[in-house]
């Protein structure tokens, strides 16, 4: 069975790996031992940390009902006053790993009816090539590695956006991740596009990211 993957936004800092495995296992109450380890990734974002978890098993009673673009849930933890947010259409920018001291930012956008995460990983198994590949390729370099994802759906979609419109979302997105230090704002960028997100990229390479 292939399981979806979900993003989870506002996680504390001061939330630990192991801890946050802890609360996951928690809200499937009724796993068994032995069972496949969850695939999870916690990067830093901003003044917060986010996730992606992909459920081996089965996904929490919790996270099910997220089923269109646009839909959240709202989990809460005890080690935070807010409520962590939950989806599965990874619109915008999503780290997927970061080392420690990271010098170049490597930066993936999909393509036409495309998804930031789905669209990078197998058909036949749960494993992302962004996430659980780049990183172990690319052992000797200190990368950051983001996705971008937008709403270029075609089927029953209402969206005016245009390239230029794409371009400026995925300029602020990255923008917005490379705000926190003077480094960040003149690390080396890497884009990877795939079909319409070449495109897109095409739009802002001379675009200066202030």
């Amino acid at each position: 069975m292939r399981l979806r993957t979900f993003r989870i936004c506002s996680i504390p800092t001061s939330l630990t790996r192991r801890q946050f495995e802890a609360y996951l296992r928690d809200l499937l109450e009724d796993i068994q031992p032995g069972q496949p380890q969850n695939t999870i990734s916690l990067v830093p974002h901003g003044r917060s940390q986010t996730a992606t978890v992909t459920f081996k098993c089965k996904e929490p009673s919790l996270f099910t009902k997220r089923k269109a673009a646009g839909d959240r849930t709202y989990w809460t933890i005890k080690e935070t006053e807010t409520p962590l947010v939950v989806d599965c259409d990874f619109l915008g920018i999503t780290p997927l790993y970061s080392a420690e001291q990271p010098t170049v930012d490597i930066v993936a956008v999909t393509g036409l009816a495309g998804h930031a995460f789905g669209s990078w990983k197998s058909h036949t198994q749960n494993q992302m090539w962004l996430r659980d590949f780049l990183p172990v390729d690319l052992w000797d370099v200190n990368i950051r590695v983001l996705t971008f994802g937008y709403d270029s759906a075609l089927k029953d979609s209402t969206s005016t956006s245009s390239i230029q419109g794409f371009s400026r979302q995925l300029m602020d997105s990255v923008n917005s991740v490379r705000a926190n230090a003077e480094k960040e704002r003149y690390r080396p960028i890497i884009f990877i596009g795939h079909s319409l997100g070449g495109l897109v990229i095409k739009q802002v390479t001379n675009i200066h990211f202030t």
